[in-house]
């Protein structure tokens, strides 16, 4: 993990007086937009770029009409 975003995510959270906790971050509206910008400048669900779009509900998968 990239300290130096680390550090700006806690700054930003704590300049809107949101307490660095899970429970916290996961109950507060305003740390959503700050916890999900830290997760995008530090490439943290990457892991998922080359997960299959229809296995995890992006896509439909269009079945084959009986015709006949």
């Amino acid at each position: 993990m990239r300290p130096m975003e680390r550090r700006e995510m806690r700054f930003k959270l704590s300049e809107k007086d949101i307490e660095f906790s899970i429970k916290e971050l996961l109950s507060n509206e305003a740390a959503a937009g700050i916890v999900a910008d830290f997760m995008l400048s530090t490439g943290l669900l990457q892991q998922f770029h080359d997960t299959d779009p229809q296995a995890i509900g992006l896509e439909v998968i269009e079945e084959a009409s009986d015709k006949g």
